[in-house]
């Protein structure tokens, strides 16, 4: 197991949804690992929490990787914020990924939950998604 890849899977996360045109229309290219201080724009994607765990055996050495990515809206409605969580998952599952680190071998949507936060006033879609990462 490798936790270097950890880096490399969030900068590629990072680079792919921040360069989307489709995306960047629906949430202004705002895609952040932390959210930051002052005034947030209306709707943005938050790269969050994420556990890395061995998958190792005996012909090959591998570590599994649950990532949370949120999309946050003060929109009305779900709309913008499902359509944002969409377009996440056309753009990370089941593409041809290159990482700095390791040798992606998988990358699936394992739940998304969709829900009011904050009060009413904005939602939050949570996508948790499983990535196996290979050494090269």
């Amino acid at each position: 197991m490798s936790f270097q890849h950890t880096l490399a899977l969030q900068a590629a996360i990072f680079d792919i949804l921040s360069n989307d045109l489709g995306l960047g229309s629906l949430a202004g290219g705002a895609v952040y690992d932390e959210v930051p201080a002052g005034e947030l724009p209306d709707t943005y994607i938050l790269i969050g929490e994420e556990k890395a765990l061995d998958r190792s055996d005996y012909t090959s050495t591998s570590t599994r990787h649950d990532i949370t990515i949120s999309v946050i809206s003060n929109q009305s409605g779900f709309l913008i914020a499902k359509a944002c969580a969409s377009r996440i998952c056309d753009l990370l599952v089941g593409q041809s990924w290159v990482l700095s680190s390791g040798n992606m071998r998988s990358f699936r949507l394992v739940t998304a939950k969709a829900r009011r936060s904050t009060g009413a006033a904005n939602r939050r879609i949570d996508l948790i998604f499983k990535a196996f990462i290979d050494e090269t």
